[in-house]
């Protein structure tokens, strides 16, 4: 508190460098079986430091990858909204208006009852195709890579209890009547009980018909 009660308020925002600081400390303290993550409170209009929307984002990117996740607070009556969805959409985390102070420590007691029932962290989907078959898109995903024959993306963290869907866009060569495999699934994350990384895997499956129509099962 004495070390809080001598910061000085100024007219300035350096999102950047203080959610960079903020990440740091975190990490210094990390360990297995940890789950790290940060509140970034701001109106989301950077005015020092670097303002670039693209570098912020690709800052928040690479923490994700560290394995600290952001979610944002916006203050403000101009705060911007874009910037704030896309830290929280790079990052897994969440996203909040707050329209005045007396919200906080409803946020705070929100964020940490999510964190208290993640069962899986850092997720990661690979798909991986046959001849003939290829994934065009992965709607909600950021940054999947596209490989020859296989995609990767991350999702979020996983919640106890939850549904997580993924959707996704295939192209297929002309097949006759019949049900085919069209791409084979892994999911590997992290157990936040234990903090081992555990693998799943199953088939995804697609039901070809005489008439060109299809029907397609996800596990």
């Amino acid at each position: 508190k004495e070390h809080i009660a001598r910061i000085q308020a100024g007219n300035t925002t350096n999102l950047y460098d203080g959610m960079v600081t903020a990440c740091m400390q975190v990490a210094s303290v990390r360990a297995p079986g940890y789950l790290n993550r940060v509140l970034l409170l701001t109106d989301g209009e950077p005015t020092v430091g670097i303002k670039d929307f693209s570098a912020i984002v690709q800052q928040v990117a690479q923490q994700k990858q560290a394995g600290i996740t952001i979610t944002a607070l916006g203050f403000g009556p101009e705060y911007n909204e874009e910037l704030m969805a896309a830290i929280a959409r790079r990052s897994g985390g969440n996203y909040y208006y707050i329209s005045q102070p007396s919200l906080i420590p409803e946020v705070f007691r929100r964020e940490l009852e999510t964190l208290m029932t993640i069962v899986a962290k850092n997720v990661r989907v690979r798909l991986t195709a046959p001849k003939g078959v290829q994934c065009r898109y992965v709607y909600g995903a950021t940054s999947p890579q596209f490989g020859a024959r296989t995609v990767d993306y991350a999702l979020a963290d996983i919640e106890r209890g939850s549904a997580v869907a993924s959707l996704s866009e295939w192209e297929f060569e002309r097949h006759v009547p019949g049900t085919y495999r069209f791409a084979r699934v892994e999911v590997t994350y992290d157990d936040a009980l234990t903090g081992r990384t555990e693998v799943l895997t199953a088939d995804a499956v697609i039901e070809f018909t005489s008439k060109d129509r299809f029907l397609s099962a996800l596990p």
